[in-house]
């Protein structure tokens, strides 16, 4: 009898041991989903490193660890935890389903750019019967991530034919066509049903096909007020400040090209282009400071470069000259002032003065003797653009068709020897930097009086 009783409380002892055993192994587990849920994965990781060693290696606390890993950064360590969990083991529990293992499988194998592992586990998907929209959309982003683009849309059109409001997939085809340079085809689809104004990389990557077809204004109406991507910031900056530079904005193309001077890019070219661009930018927002620390960092390491040897020089002498520095830089209305009184120097008074993009055209008139006018075309360009033939020939064009008996360009840039071959084929005279920066200082005084 009494072995009876001790057995029966020995028994009794043994299943309120096992019931609180299950009962604190349930209250951690719900702590540490709590904690996930909550988003307090630091808190969960705190509380599986307190779990006994024997805990550790159950699927469940692998998956809580593999997320919590994910969710503080630790990307690969996350997926080396979760696929510790048996493939066998995969099944539905009440913390995860076997659709959330391997699509987690497959999305941080995406993410360790490890693309062919995480194809391998949207097959398993497949093969489990989750051939579903989003299926197919995960095998196009690890293709789009090999760069097999032909596969990667093949898996698109499959995906938006299941579900043709598949935002994101109908966002990464219009990519897809952006990476092959088919930018037209990009902005078709990108504007279908207003696809851009219901994702913002959509919109953000038609801003970027939109300068690639030079489209600029268009461009900078997509992307100016669009909120900052950081995934793509630096193709944001340089896509956005370029189209200002090309729209003649350059205060706002300074603005967004100045951020990416420290970033270090991929292609050196790229880099020049945007230094050489915050050079130009800094001149035309009278930075001249800046402009020459931008101008002597290209020089110092590509002055082959487009024109960066002579616009290095250049800035060196419009530094020295404020003559020279007011003729390249001044507002319209003051360059007229300053060529009007050029002019008068030489003894020519002025007839027309026609205002271009980068110019004026001067009709001027100069008595040579009693009752006999010398008419001269002038053509006062402030751009420092290469002169070749054709500019040339539009001088000598102009010329005639004012019947004036003499041209003259004055350029600070570069004369290009076709371009001076032309000029004395057709006897248009060329007045470069140093008798433009000669004859500027002779009415300076004059000139600094307004």
């Amino acid at each position: 009898m009494i072995l009876y009783i001790a057995g029966f409380i020995l028994l009794a002892l043994v299943s309120i041991f096992i019931l609180f055993w299950l009962w604190h192994k349930d209250s951690t587990l719900e702590k540490i989903h709590s904690s996930i849920q909550k988003r307090e994965f630091y808190k969960a990781l705190k509380l599986i490193e307190s779990l006994p060693l024997d805990w550790k290696n159950k699927p469940e606390i692998l998956w809580f660890k593999g997320l919590s890993l994910q969710n503080t950064g630790h990307k690969r360590e996350a997926f080396e935890i979760i696929s510790k969990i048996p493939l066998s083991q995969t099944n539905t529990t009440r913390y995860y389903s076997s659709y959330e293992i391997l699509t987690k499988l497959a999305e941080l194998s995406e993410e360790n750019e490890n693309y062919f592992e995480a194809i391998k586990y949207i097959a398993l998907l497949k093969d489990r019967g989750f051939d579903t929209a989003m299926t197919d959309f995960l095998f196009a982003k690890n293709f789009f991530g090999l760069k097999d683009f032909s596969k990667c849309l093949f898996y698109l059109d499959r995906a938006i034919k299941k579900n043709r409001r598949f935002i994101d997939a109908c966002t990464l085809k219009g990519r897809v066509y952006y990476n092959l340079e088919q930018y037209q085809n990009a902005v078709d689809i990108f504007k279908k049903n207003q696809l851009y104004r219901r994702n913002s990389v959509a919109q953000l990557f038609l801003g970027f096909s939109y300068f690639k077809l030079g489209m600029y204004s268009l461009s900078v109406k997509m992307l100016e007020r669009l909120p900052l991507i950081l995934e793509f910031q630096n193709d944001y900056f340089y896509y956005l400040g370029s189209a200002f530079f090309y729209l003649g904005r350059f205060e706002d193309a300074y603005s967004r090209l100045e951020r990416l001077f420290n970033v270090e890019t991929e292609s050196f070219y790229y880099y020049k282009d945007i230094v050489y661009k915050l050079a130009v930018s800094a001149e035309k927002t009278s930075r001249f400071n800046e402009a020459m620390e931008y101008w002597k960092f290209l020089y110092e390491r590509e002055p082959s470069f487009r024109d960066t040897e002579y616009r290095y020089n250049l800035c060196i002498s419009f530094l020295k000259s404020d003559a020279l520095r007011a003729y390249l830089f001044a507002p319209v209305k003051r360059f007229k002032f300053l060529c009007g009184l050029m002019l008068k120097s030489k003894n020519y008074r002025t007839v027309t003065m026609k205002q271009f993009d980068s110019f004026l055209d001067i009709l001027a008139e100069k008595p040579e003797a009693e009752g006999v006018v010398d008419r001269v075309f002038f053509r006062f360009v402030r751009s420092v653009d290469p002169v070749d033939r054709m500019i040339v020939r539009i001088i000598h064009n102009r010329k005639r068709d004012e019947r004036a008996n003499r041209a003259v360009l004055f350029v600070p840039g570069v004369v290009l020897r076709e371009g001076q071959n032309e000029a004395e084929l057709l006897g248009v005279n060329i007045e470069t930097l140093q008798n433009i920066q000669t004859l500027a200082e002779s009415v300076w005084q004059e000139y600094s009086k307004i």
